[in-house]
């Protein structure tokens, strides 16, 4: 494998990147829509049972992927733990 190919490799790889960043940035913006929705109808910011139910399914998601579980879980939990500052921000606002 040349020079050229891991140039090409990498810029693959940042265009990923960008792409997984982008779909954070949407992803964001409906938990903010969430947030909004669990205010007007006064429901806490965090329901367990669908944050397990989201974690296993993304986490055997990436096991018939062949992705470390271990690191799905922990994007997940960063993810998760973003999500829920967000809405616990706007029941207080």
């Amino acid at each position: 494998m040349g020079n050229y190919s891991l140039d090409l490799l990498r810029e693959q790889i940042d265009t990923l990147d960008m792409e997984i960043i982008r779909l954070l940035a949407q992803r964001m913006g409906h938990v903010s829509e969430v947030g909004y929705f669990k205010k007007k109808y006064r429901i806490v910011p965090l329901d367990e049972s669908r944050w397990q139910e989201v974690l296993q399914s993304r986490v055997r998601r990436a096991q018939e992927l062949g992705i470390d579980q271990d690191l799905v879980n922990g994007i997940y939990e960063l993810i998760h733990k973003a999500a829920l500052e967000m809405e616990t921000v706007i029941q207080k606002g």
